[in-house]
């Protein structure tokens, strides 16, 4: 398994570091929500929680496009179509569909691999921030 080599532990770690401000903006835009509700005609709670729930989807895609780039460096095959992707500057969700068309085609065990890293993980975040969510209701009543 790859991602359990020095080289893609390191990928991985880095994949982690970078869901740390994922959670921060999307507990942010929650917490902004609530108190959007509670006001009701605060409308700068509403365009703050719009524009940083949209900043934390993009950063969520970078992510998974990192990562993805990284993961499969050490296939020249999949290196090779990652590179001819950005060359016809296909980018965000195309690329990542597409990359990963091509990995299931070519090398399915390396697909499964990656794809169970981040179910795991994207698991993970989903938990916290369900249990960020109901405290913070909580706490404001």
């Amino acid at each position: 398994m790859y991602l359990l080599s020095k080289e893609g532990s390191r990928h991985l770690l880095e994949f982690l570091r970078n869901l740390t401000p994922q959670v921060l903006l999307l507990s942010s835009a929650l917490l902004l929500f609530v108190f959007w509700k509670r006001s009701q005609d605060a409308y700068l709670y509403l365009v703050l929680f719009a524009g940083i729930s949209v900043m934390c989807i993009v950063a969520g895609i970078a992510n998974i496009s990192n990562f993805m780039d990284n993961a499969f460096s050490h296939s020249a095959a999949i290196a090779a179509e990652r590179d001819r992707l950005k060359s016809e500057s296909i980018d965000g969700y195309a690329r990542i569909r597409r990359i990963l068309r091509f990995i299931w085609r070519e090398k399915r065990g390396t697909l499964t691999e990656v794809l169970v890293a981040m179910l795991f993980v994207y698991g993970a975040l989903i938990a916290i921030l369900i249990a960020s969510m109901v405290t913070t209701m909580r706490a404001l009543g």
